[in-house]
C-alpha cells in the first residue's frame, strides 16, 4: 500500500477519497476467493463512505490544530446565560435569579484587554418576605458597565483570568396583588418600598425604581474551541450602592450584594 505524506500531518482529501474509489481489483475477477460478488461491493462503499466522512471532519480538525495568534489583539465579542445568587441582605429576600449578559471589547494583547457589557437578570421576591399570600413581588435588574479583563494563565488550549469593573445598575421591585386584597403596613428598604402606613384596600402596590453605582470583580477560566473562540465560566461578586430609605425603625440601606455564575462563549 502507498504511504501520502503531507506537511501538515493530514493528506488532502481528494487522496482520500480518490484511494477509496480506486482499490485495485483482486485478480481473478470481481470475487475473491470463497467471497461472493457482492460483499467485495460492499467494502468498496464502506471504504467510500469512511473516506466522506473523514473528508467531511478534515476542516474541523484543521481547525483545532490551529495554534492561537500570537498577540490576540482585536475586538472582542462575548454572550453569556447567567444564575445570579443574591448574598448579604439580598439574600434574605429574593430567589436565585437567571438572565443573560453581552458584551464588546477589545484585546490590547494576550494579557490584557477590556470590555463593555450590559447584563439582565430577573429575580422572584420570597414569599416568606410578603405580608399576604396573595402578593407577590419581583426584582429585574439591568446593568451597563466597564470591566478590565487580566490573564493570569493564556496557553493554546485553556487558561484563567481575572476580571473587574464597575458602572450604572438600574433596579426596578414590582409588588403586585389580586384586586381585592387588602395591604397593611409594608417597610423593606432591599425591596426599596416603604409605606409605614396602611394601604387601603382599593389602592394596588406598583413598581419602585432605582440606578445606582455598583462594582464588581471575579474569577474565570476558558477553554480554547479555535484559535479565536473561547468558552469561559465565571464567577463575581457585584456590590450596589442604594439609597437611604426612611423606616419606622430608622434610616436604612437599599445596598445590594450579587454573585452572577456566567457561563457562554467569548470571541
Amino acid at each position: 500500500m502507498r504511504t501520502l505524506s503531507h506537511p501538515g500531518g493530514l493528506p488532502p482529501a481528494r487522496f482520500i477519497v480518490k484511494l477509496a474509489a480506486h482499490e485495485p481489483v483482486p485478480r481473478g475477477g470481481r470475487e475473491r476467493a470463497g467471497e461472493p460478488a457482492g460483499r467485495s461491493s460492499m467494502g468498496h462503499l464502506k471504504s467510500l463512505l469512511i473516506a466522506c466522512a473523514i473528508t467531511a471532519l478534515l476542516p474541523g480538525v484543521a481547525l483545532a490544530q490551529l495554534p492561537p495568534p500570537e498577540n490576540e489583539r482585536g475586538v472582542a465579542f462575548e454572550f453569556a446565560a447567567t444564575g445570579s445568587f443574591p448574598l448579604g441582605a439580598t439574600e434574605n429576600r429574593f430567589n436565585p435569579g437567571a438572565g443573560f449578559l453581552i458584551g464588546v471589547g477589545y484585546d490590547f494583547s494576550k494579557t490584557f484587554g477590556l470590555l463593555g457589557e450590559y447584563s439582565l437578570t430577573w429575580f422572584d421576591v420570597k414569599s416568606s418576605v410578603l405580608p399576604q399570600a396573595d402578593i407577590n413581588g419581583n426584582q429585574l435588574i439591568q446593568s451597563g458597565t466597564a470591566q478590565g479583563l487580566l490573564n493570569l494563565v493564556n496557553t493554546e488550549s485553556a487558561g484563567f483570568y481575572l476580571i473587574a469593573g464597575g458602572g450604572l445598575y438600574f433596579r426596578r421591585v414590582e409588588i403586585t396583588r389580586f384586586e381585592g386584597t387588602s395591604v397593611g403596613t409594608f417597610c423593606d428598604p432591599w425591596l426599596l418600598v416603604c409605606y409605614p402606613t396602611a394601604v387601603p384596600v382599593e389602592d394596588v402596590l406598583g413598581s419602585v425604581t432605582a440606578t445606582d453605582f455598583g462594582v464588581n470583580a471575579g474569577l474565570g477560566g476558558f477553554l480554547r474551541l479555535g484559535p479565536y473562540v473561547k468558552l469561559f465560566l465565571e464567577a463575581r461578586y457585584h456590590f450596589i450602592w442604594g439609597d437611604e430609605i426612611n423606616t419606622p425603625s430608622g434610616p436604612r440601606d437599599s445596598n445590594a450584594q450579587l454573585l452572577p455564575i456566567n457561563f457562554g462563549i467569548r470571541i
